[in-house]
């Protein structure tokens, strides 16, 4: 987004999950927060409240549209 980049990564079983860093060299990354930050965010059909150690989001990415950033990402999850 302009001369700003914007990275997300794989968080698996953790919370917060999804990390979010931004740059604007792509060399130097900081941590700005994460996509996934309240706890109703990984309760119901995203759980990672009792999520396997194989589990978890994996494969993330962001996007940016129309003024709007999209984080798009798998779940593995298996029910107990």
């Amino acid at each position: 987004v302009g001369g700003d980049y914007y990275m997300v990564s794989s968080s698996f079983e953790y919370f917060p999950g999804i990390p979010i860093h931004h740059s604007k060299d792509l060399v130097n990354w900081e941590l700005v927060g994460y996509a996934l930050h309240r706890p109703e965010q990984v309760q119901g059909e995203v759980n990672l409240m009792d999520v396997q150690q194989d589990g978890g989001i994996q494969a993330a990415t962001i996007r940016y549209n129309n003024g709007k950033f999209y984080v798009v990402t798998t779940t593995v999850y298996k029910p107990p």
